[in-house]
């Protein structure tokens, strides 16, 4: 299941800005997938909601859009 692995990463990177931006709450998170990636929407968002209890990023929407041939 890569989706923990590629959520984790991008959970990290959203922290980091987050952090440099002094940020409260993250409210929403936009990703583009390419369905060449073979991720799977509804693993990403099970890893998503995981990985940011207790962060800023309780409780905010992840949103995903999926693009051809990426």
């Amino acid at each position: 299941m890569h989706e923990f692995s590629a959520v984790t990463q991008m959970v990290e990177l959203v922290l980091t800005e987050a952090q440099k931006q002094n940020a409260k709450k993250v409210l929403e998170v936009r990703v583009i997938v390419g369905k060449l990636s073979f991720l799977n929407p509804e693993q990403l968002r099970f890893a998503y909601k995981v990985l940011s209890e207790g962060t800023i990023l309780e409780d905010s929407m992840l949103q995903i859009e999926e693009k051809e041939g990426v």
